[in-house]
């Protein structure tokens, strides 16, 4: 080897080791500047959401709030069921005393009925002259002359209504 050969692989060597710290800071630099980059930009991320952050707080008020009102609802609601429940059950009660009372007053009356002698005795298969329908108005026996078309608008005489009345107010004069 030659003095000029050695030069020239002194000189390849030197370019290559200059040629590859340049590509090394060139590299280098980019990786520096993109972390700059990537940590501004999360930066800004973070900017943006504590900005965000009091309209976030604010919207889950407003929906702890409205969460709030809808269980008041809720129970207030289950109060009134309850509570009708509670008069259902009442009416109910009130109803079955109504009906025994009712019951007992139909007794009383068909026991009236049996031993008054001015009450005439039933039809084999009509009713008793002073028998309570369930609605607790009294049905009288329709008088034979009352005719078929007789009904709740005939008037008094016409269902035997003035007798009965007549009746009693000749017991009250005796």
């Amino acid at each position: 080897m030659d003095g000029t050969t050695v030069l020239w692989i002194v000189l390849a060597a030197i370019v290559v080791v200059i040629v590859t710290g340049l590509v090394a800071m060139i590299v280098r630099g980019r990786r520096v500047g993109r972390r700059d980059r990537d940590r501004d930009a999360a930066n800004e991320i973070r900017r943006q959401v504590a900005a965000s952050s009091p309209a976030v707080d604010k919207q889950a008020a407003v929906a702890r709030e409205v969460h709030a009102r809808a269980q008041r609802a809720r129970a207030e609601a289950e109060e009134k069921l309850a509570e009708a429940e509670r008069l259902e059950a009442g009416a109910g009660e009130r109803q079955r005393l109504l009906d025994a009372s009712r019951s007992g007053l139909d007794d009383q009356l068909r026991r009236a009925d049996e031993i008054d002698p001015d009450v005439p005795a039933p039809a084999p298969d009509g009713p008793r002259p002073n028998e309570t329908s369930r609605t607790g108005e009294h049905a009288r026996a329709m008088p034979p002359d009352a005719g078929p078309d007789a009904g709740p608008d005939a008037g008094p005489d016409a269902r035997g209504e003035g007798e009965q009345r007549a009746r009693h107010a000749d017991r009250g004069s005796s």
